[in-house]
């Protein structure tokens, strides 16, 4: 067992008084990650990003030492790391966009947020099924407004929503999984090309890694990083302690670095489009 389920396990001897950090056994220091760890979904992809995020909680731990100190993200009541905020030069910006295209990730480039709205209003077929993901960059540049009350398109989360979750669960599975678009975000690019992003519940990663016909991404400055590992630092340092006070806040319920996805190389030519937006979008 491993994270907080290992100290909570009665059985269990985790020896130190801080918390242990995700991924992390009960002996301080070791992680665990993949079909080793108990109560793992057995999925290839979610090996891969376990081991991304174990190799960088492992860093970390060396810097801070983690293993007998209570690491500073512990808690989603410490204060987001402002380094992650910081807009990419245009230099960084197009040396991810480069590697985005080597990587099979169509790279289009916007000054402004108006600008990257008008890109996906010009990349969506009219009358598509359309799933917008749960994305503050979404919604603060209009994109949300557009797909779910334009009349354009066929909202896949309006019509999720009133389905009834007993009677239409298999119906309601299928239509999440295998829309013709997704729309959504990332919570890091890095220089090398690669896509990292979360997700509490893990609903929105299946159709971006496979089932969504065509997938959009708007992507705000700020998320470029020179490689996974900080990628893995900008999510837990950055991201984990905003989106949690906004799902509290939204919700009434805690969030949780539950689920990553690390894409990367798009398989299918012209199936992924990453729009870089020069602004400060999203967390």
């Amino acid at each position: 067992m491993t994270g907080s389920d290992g100290a909570a396990d009665p059985g269990g001897s985790w020896p130190l008084p801080r918390e242990p950090l995700p991924l992390e056994t009960n002996r301080p220091g070791v992680f665990a990650a993949g079909d080793v760890r108990c109560g793992s979904v057995k999925r290839c992809a979610a090996a891969i990003g376990e081991g991304s995020m174990a190799v960088a909680l492992v860093h970390r731990g060396w810097r801070r030492r983690a293993v007998t100190e209570p690491p500073a993200v512990a808690s989603p009541d410490a204060a987001a790391s402002p380094e992650f905020a910081e807009l990419a030069s245009d230099e960084r910006i197009a040396t991810a966009a480069a590697a985005l295209e080597r990587n099979g990730i169509r790279p289009l480039r916007a000054a402004t947020g108006a600008d990257a709205r008008g890109l996906v209003r010009s990349l969506l077929t009219g009358g598509a099924e359309v799933y917008n993901n749960t994305s503050q960059t979404l919604e603060a540049i209009g994109v949300a407004d557009d797909i779910e009350r334009s009349g354009r398109y066929q909202p896949l989360r309006l019509r999720l929503y009133r389905m009834d979750r007993e009677m239409q669960r298999r119906e309601m599975r299928t239509l999440a999984a295998s829309p013709d678009y997704v729309v959504g975000s990332v919570h890091a690019l890095t220089e090398g090309g690669s896509l990292l992003i979360v997700s509490a519940s893990g609903s929105q990663l299946g159709p971006l890694a496979s089932g969504a016909a065509r997938v959009i991404l708007i992507i705000g400055a700020q998320k470029i990083v020179p490689d996974v590992a900080t990628g893995m630092r900008r999510i837990y340092e950055y991201c984990y302690p905003l989106e949690d006070a906004r799902a509290r806040r939204a919700y009434g319920v805690p969030s949780g670095v539950n689920n990553i996805l690390v894409s990367n190389k798009a398989v299918t030519p012209g199936r992924v489009t990453a729009i870089i937006v020069n602004e400060r979008l999203g967390f």
